[in-house]
């Protein structure tokens, strides 16, 4: 019996930065960005009503178990069975009470049939465990804010429009609703919504029912979610798109080169839904040339991707339509444009490599704050080469922009409004924009403001202790405590002692609290009751009548610094052998792997001769870049580190120790 663990996946929205609609040509490339807005499925195994699975709803179709998406953000439950008929074909047949979503409906489907054709799947076929056991499967799906026009919520609940009100409403909250054509409609933000909504689905049922399969660290993996992903968001739309947005929800922000569409012309239509044929075409990772067409990039790590809500997206395939009619109809002076569009998309790209390649110098420091500070024509003054590169790339994008709108001209298309283009110039204008464009009205900047509006936002944590266990901020290489030990002997918690009563005194050199009645035993009787740190949880005995251990915890608010680089949590075992600085020192190498820096700084505590409890927990503070790590590198080394008795640290060895069998 496969292990059915409950499994959630999420996949990003997108932004084309740049590329525009060359991206429909396999010639051509395109910058695409995921965003933070995510699409959320959860799948997981339910009894769920009627199993029985000894009927068919038609001939020759036999049910294997019940399958229900529920989705109470859009209120929806499509509710039905996974079938099949013996040749190699499964469907979705809904429950006559069930609500309609063929996005949903046909994602299923084409999963369902994508996962049966599996090798991974055929040697643990989780469809027939689930109908022995007679067991349905809960999908359920979430999408974020971002996804949806707020606009009009604000406004009903007289908000300003901005982006801290759009923060602090309620994650997932149901789409305002629009009447188009006599039909209602989701008021989008045309970030890719659906794309996300079909990858995060097929990853996630590819996720429980083929167990095997770990696309988080097999490549070749995730190219067959991403495979299954794009022939089902062609099948769902039957037709074959570029699949910039089911690429940028698997892989990320990359320099996308669309798959030859010939590789799913049999999967738009119900007769291609056969297993077999469905896990051959997504298996065939040689025919879909992803490790060729799609390279990862990222932006800079002082840039910030502002998007504006404009209530919804373009009418893309009209839009699409009328570009591809005008490339037949002028192939010449289509393929001018088009080359000149991808020539300075690459610029675009290439410019924001040198800078990320210049952070990542631990010889280049860059003033991203002054520079943000200062309008284009004053970046060069604050940053010579820096400057050269920022102006380089924004003419790249402002050659980019005059291309589209030649090309909307020229298809009829209004790729860039005039209206839009006053707003986009007005924007650039503002001190620290680098780039404006639609579609999508995407906006680039670099740097910090410090209005309320601000681009960075101050990010916060909150350090809650009990007891002697130690918090301790890696800060550009030096250590800071986060936290205070509650010892009985720190000032306030010993004058909290004493006012309720207890006595706080010293054996064997070491602070302890116990009651006044019981002090002259506890100084001569190592028996009586007793206790080295001042709040804990438990020890009743020093808890009634009087609270004299409290289990109060202490909380503090900190924020994260630019230079933070990891937090270690360790027990007191670390911290009577070890000071702050020397985890620091111990751990820093070891940034790209937490589990290794925690495993080192124990190791090194046993080593000193702790005769306590020895536990430890590395959180790094995100990605860093390598002028960062290199720089704290050097102040760590500033001295040699030393343990608490003051003898020089060793370097770590290879050696394993067994620490439980001595």
């Amino acid at each position: 019996m496969a292990n059915l663990r409950p499994t959630c996946v999420s996949a990003p929205g997108k932004v084309l930065l740049v590329g525009g609609y060359v991206v429909l040509d396999e010639q051509y490339s395109g910058l695409v960005l995921s965003s933070t807005a995510r699409f959320y499925s959860q799948v997981e195994t339910k009894i769920l009503g009627d199993v029985d699975a000894t009927s068919a709803f038609s001939s020759g179709w036999g049910r294997l178990f019940p399958l229900v998406v529920e989705s109470k953000q859009f209120d929806q439950l499509i509710d039905g069975w996974i079938e099949e008929n013996g040749d190699g074909r499964f469907r979705f047949q809904l429950r006559e009470n069930s609500h309609r979503n063929s996005y949903i409906e046909e994602t299923v489907l084409c999963a369902v049939n994508g996962i049966a054709g599996l090798l991974a799947f055929k040697s643990n076929d989780t469809f027939q465990q689930l109908k022995a056991i007679k067991t349905g499967v809960q999908v359920t799906l979430r999408g974020d804010n971002d996804f949806y026009s707020q606009v009009q919520r604000l406004q009903d609940a007289k908000l300003p429009l901005r982006r801290a009100n759009l923060k602090a409403l309620e994650a997932f909250l149901p789409p305002t609703m629009e009447e188009r054509d006599g039909k209602q409609v989701a008021l989008k933000t045309g970030m890719g919504s659906s794309a996300a909504l079909v990858t995060s689905l097929v990853a996630a049922l590819v996720a429980f029912f083929v167990p095997a399969m770990n696309f988080d660290e097999v490549q070749q993996d995730l190219e067959v979610v991403h495979n299954l992903a794009q022939l089902s968001h062609c099948y769902v739309q039957r037709k074959i798109g570029s699949g910039f947005d089911v690429s940028a929800a698997c892989f990320g922000s990359q320099r996308y080169t669309r798959f030859p569409a010939s590789i799913l012309n049999a999967f738009t239509s119900e007769d291609a839904m056969i297993s077999e044929e469905i896990a051959h075409c997504i298996t065939n990772c040689a025919l879909w040339n992803t490790s060729s067409r799609v390279k990862p990039v990222r932006l800079p790590s002082s840039f910030h991707l502002l998007m504006g809500d404009v209530s919804s997206g373009s009418a893309t395939v009209s839009m699409v339509r009328q570009v591809l009619k005008w490339q037949k109809e002028q192939p010449e002076e289509a393929t001018r444009v088009m080359d000149e569009i991808h020539y300075h998309n690459l610029e675009v790209e290439r410019g924001f490599a040198e800078i990320c390649e210049l952070e990542a110098s631990h010889n280049t420091f860059i003033d991203w704050e002054a520079m943000a500070a200062q309008g284009r024509e004053q970046w060069s003054a604050v940053d010579a080469r820096i400057g050269a590169i920022l102006l380089r790339l924004s003419e790249a994008f402002s050659r980019f922009r005059d291309l589209m709108r030649e090309m909307g001209t020229s298809a009829g298309v209004p790729i860039e409004p005039p209206e839009q283009t006053a707003i986009l110039d007005a924007t650039l204008a503002i001190p620290g924009v680098l780039l404006a464009g639609v579609p999508g009205a995407d906006t680039a900047r670099f740097g910090d403001e410090e209005d309320s509006e601000s681009l960075t936002d101050e990010v916060s944590f909150y350090t809650v202790n009990v007891g002697d266990c130690r918090a301790v901020m890696c800060r550009g290489g030096r250590g800071v405590a986060l936290t205070s030990d509650h010892k009985p002997d720190r000032p306030d918690e010993q004058q909290r002692i004493e006012r309720a009563g207890g006595f706080v005194g010293k054996i064997a050199g070491i602070s302890r609290v116990y009651s006044a009645a019981g002090a002259g035993l506890a100084m001569e009787r190592e028996t009586s009751t007793y206790l080295a740190v001042s709040r804990a949880f438990g020890d009743r005995s020093l808890k009634t009548p009087t609270p004299l251990v409290s289990c109060e915890p202490e909380v503090k608010r900190m924020s994260v610094q630019n230079d933070d680089l990891f937090l270690v949590l360790a027990c007191d075992g670390v911290w009577d052998v070890l000071s702050e600085q020397d985890a620091v020192d111990i751990a820093l190498p070891h940034f790209h792997d937490a589990k290794a820096a925690a495993g080192a700084i124990v190791k090194a505590a046993y080593k000193k001769g702790s005769v306590d409890n020895l536990t430890a927990t590395v959180i790094q503070f995100g990605w860093k870049s390598d002028g960062q790590l290199q720089q704290a590198l050097k102040t760590s080394r500033a001295s040699t580190p030393k343990g608490r008795n003051g003898a020089a640290l060793e370097a770590e060895d290879e050696e394993e120790i067994d620490m439980f069998n001595l």
